[in-house]
């Protein structure tokens, strides 16, 4: 049951306590209660003032119970959500520091070509000067 649901459920279960005539008051309460899935009462009250209440309590204890159902659902859905941006996370660190050691190759590359020609030139000015 979605959180809407069960808040229209807990609407309804107020318009029924409205409900003047016991015996409607009792049919829209136990319908409710079977739409929910909350338990039934089982003894055999003699009031309806006592039935009512029963009802009423069993009602409210369905629709804590499916609340905590929901937000476990939700719980769950954050959980996988969180596990996935890390996930992502861990990917996209892996991905910067290749960028960064690929950058640094290029670096150093580029100093080489840089700093390679004059050496070399020095290198074999020395060399053919003395040959």
């Amino acid at each position: 049951m979605t959180h809407e649901e069960i808040d229209n459920y807990a609407k309804r279960l107020v318009a029924a306590q409205a409900i003047v005539d016991s015996g409607d008051r009792n049919k829209e309460l136990i319908e409710i209660r079977k739409e929910i899935g909350a338990a039934f009462c089982g003894r055999d009250v003699g009031s309806t003032g006592v039935r009512d209440t029963e009802n009423i309590a069993a009602i409210h204890q369905a629709l804590q119970t499916w609340s905590i159902i929901d937000a476990c659902r939700t719980a769950a859905k954050n959980s996988e959500i969180a596990l996935t941006a890390v996930q992502e996370a861990a990917e996209s660190q892996r991905i910067s520091k290749h960028t960064m050691i690929a950058a640094w190759v290029a670096a150093v590359a580029a100093w080489v070509a840089v700093i390679l020609p004059p050496i070399a030139r020095l290198v074999w000015s020395i060399v053919t000067r003395h040959v």
